[in-house]
């Protein structure tokens, strides 16, 4: 399965902002705070069956 960028756990989240980037929830969440990125937008995503 692909992972997120940062910790490699299941990525749930893909980021526009970060040239499509995949993340988990929680490293999404804690890195756009962060860095306060929060003109980023998101869209589902899940590996196809």
């Amino acid at each position: 399965l692909p992972w997120c960028c940062i910790c490699n756990e299941n990525a749930t989240l893909r980021c526009q902002g970060c040239d499509g980037d995949l993340y988990c929830q929680r490293c999404f969440r804690e890195g756009h705070a962060r860095f306060e990125m929060t003109d980023h937008t998101t869209e589902r995503y899940s590996t196809k069956k």
